[in-house]
């Protein structure tokens, strides 16, 4: 695991003329306003160390959630991760990216800070926990909701960028679910609030597909250049069987969701198994062996794996009782979702501040733990070790994303260079 010697492609920002000069002064023209990637990137890794560490302390009884019956532990476990976490950076990501594929000028200064605001407020208000302050979280959140999905969609639409209009569904979809989910929990309705959640991460996984279709064998054709173009190698997206992904990955989301009002028997365990083999299929074809001196690209690659193999377990755990579908649920929240999202915060906060995409060496440590920690997480259920496969997986998560924090954080405050 040492430094790649070969730098990445640089990300073009397509930046406006109208973007933010540094050199005046106020505090919505920091850097850290500049775009959206910036303070969720930062923020929401520092929660997630925070939040993960919490929850641990509590399954050991080193602490006492005294939360309402509102929002029990579990679920604020399940609701920060997933909607606080994970869909945070996705925002952030989105939020950044849509600048580059409409040359449009995306959310900042004041407004990204409103977003900032919402999102912290609701993150302290979720901790609190008590029924007014609940209140407080739901409205704020809501409103993070809000801004994040006109903000986006407002730029597609003056764009006519078509090709962009399912990230604007996707994300109004999980908004509804996070909606659903804390008014499930609000009246007690915990199996049913669980159930939300975790058709949300399936619906994240519909992001992932296409976000990971997309980008990574162009990240690795050129990434990987001089590895490939002596072989005339060049990994090619397939638009069949893009589709065929997103429709096969959208439906076990649907079926799924549906099953908890109507019984479906093994339904879903088919398309699972069906989607994972479909993704398994692609991630044959990105030559991934080859790219094992380029840390930011076989983070990538490996996390797109234990989507497929994620996938596929959650179908076997229908039929095998020793696997529950909880734990194989972890192999995409911690090896797809948490990996993916280190891998491309890494690069995305490197290409967008205009540096070289070389990662420190303690990068790659940061990846390679992430990625044991969802073996662990598995491994150690299997054997029966439940508290082990948890502390362990929740140390190697905070690990690294203290990593990137530590690393990236005088990146992501400092100017564009």
């Amino acid at each position: 695991m040492t430094k790649s010697k070969v730098p990445l492609m640089q990300i073009q920002d397509n930046k406006p003329d109208n973007s933010p000069q540094y050199g005046t002064t106020g505090f919505a023209k920091l850097p850290l306003w500049d775009l959206a990637f910036r303070p969720m990137f930062l923020l929401a890794s520092v929660f997630s160390v925070l939040s993960l560490l919490v929850w641990i302390a509590s399954i050991n009884g080193l602490i006492v959630y005294s939360g309402s019956l509102h929002l029990p532990a579990l679920l604020w476990h399940v609701h920060e991760m997933i909607f606080g976490f994970a869909l945070a950076i996705a925002v952030g990501f989105l939020l950044t990216a849509v600048q580059t594929w409409t040359g449009l000028r995306s959310l900042h200064g004041w407004g990204l800070i409103l977003l900032t605001a919402c999102w912290l407020i609701a993150r302290f208000a979720f901790w609190k926990n008590q029924a007014e302050w609940v209140l407080v979280g739901v409205v704020a959140q809501l409103g993070w909701w809000l801004i994040a999905i006109v903000s986006f969609a407002r730029l597609v639409i003056k764009a006519q960028q078509n090709r962009q209009m399912i990230f604007i569904a996707l994300l109004s979809f999980i908004a509804v679910f996070n909606a659903a989910f804390l008014y499930s929990a609000w009246l007690g309705h915990s199996e049913l609030a669980l159930h939300l959640a975790r058709t949300a991460i399936l619906f994240f996984t519909v992001i992932i597909s296409v976000l990971a279709g997309r980008v990574i064998p162009f990240f690795t054709n050129r990434g990987a250049a001089h590895i490939f173009q002596p072989r005339g190698i060049n990994i090619q997206t397939r638009s069949g069987l893009d589709i065929a992904i997103l429709i096969i990955t959208l439906l076990a989301a649907v079926v799924y969701f549906i099953s908890f009002i109507v019984e479906l028997s093994v339904v879903p365990a088919g398309l699972f198994i069906s989607a994972g083999l479909i993704h398994l299929y692609r991630f044959a074809h990105w030559k991934t062996h080859l790219t094992f001196s380029v840390p930011l690209l076989w983070s990538l690659h490996l996390s797109y794996l234990a989507l497929a193999l994620g996938l596929i377990g959650l179908g076997l755990s229908y039929f095998f009782i020793e696997l529950r579908f909880a734990d194989a649920l972890h192999i995409i929240t911690v090896g797809a979702i948490g990996a993916m999202i280190l891998a491309m915060m890494a690069r995305v906060s490197l290409g967008h501040t205009g540096r070289a995409l070389m990662p420190h060496w303690l990068i790659s440590f940061a990846f390679a733990f992430i990625l044991i920690a969802v073996v662990v997480r598995f491994v150690l259920v299997l054997l029966l070790m439940h508290l082990w496969a948890w502390n362990l997986s929740a140390i190697l998560w905070s690990v690294s994303f203290l990593l990137f924090a530590l690393i990236y954080f005088p990146v992501l405050i400092r100017a564009r260079l």
